[in-house]
């Protein structure tokens, strides 16, 4: 799957794709590593991870963010998911300096996933900053607001980068998300 979703990304791409699979996507977008997730992460999140951090801290030595996107219409994640998603963001703070966490949607389901989320966030002692957005623009400029200046990235740059990624991967995998960053969510 990975060659085929590396195909359809343009010519000249500022993604640079390090993982594609039934549950999520990974890439590294300048100096941000970008997560789109289809589903809860299964135990695979084990290995990947910790290689994602290390392509992060190859291309960009003073470190970078990671936003993840997860599905509008995904369930809240279950105890064992909840446990993955602590693992690989304590993983990720090996090579980041601020996470966004993406949980697009309107309506109460996404507001619960999103309190949800931000809760465990709050309760774990994770070594940057990390929030909970309903967009990836709110997460993007968050990041690029927290980027050190030797990995500085605009916040368009990161959310056209993640928007890249994400239509080639619903391309591959058919839509699931509520949409484009800019949609008014």
């Amino acid at each position: 799957m990975l060659e085929s979703l590396r195909a359809r990304l343009a010519r000249g791409s500022k993604v640079k794709l390090l993982y594609a699979g039934e549950e999520h996507a990974a890439a590294l977008v300048g100096p941000c590593l970008a997560v789109i997730a289809r589903r809860e992460p299964g135990p695979n999140i084990f290995q990947e991870a910790p290689r994602w951090v290390d392509g992060l801290l190859e291309a960009y030595p003073h470190k970078g963010g990671v936003i993840v996107i997860v599905q509008a219409n995904a369930p809240p994640p279950s105890d064992a998911s909840r446990s993955r998603i602590d693992r690989a963001y304590s993983e990720y703070g090996r090579g980041v300096v601020a996470g966004a966490m993406v949980i697009e949607g309107r309506g109460f389901v996404a507001a619960s996933i999103r309190s949800v989320l931000s809760l465990m966030m709050l309760t774990s002692k994770y070594s940057y900053p990390i929030k909970t957005f309903s967009n990836v623009d709110d997460g993007a400029a968050f990041l690029a607001n927290k980027l050190p200046d030797a990995s500085a990235a605009p916040a368009p740059f990161i959310a056209s980068g993640v928007e890249e990624l994400r239509a080639a991967y619903e391309g591959e995998m058919g839509a699931f998300t509520a949409g484009p960053s800019r949609a008014n969510i």
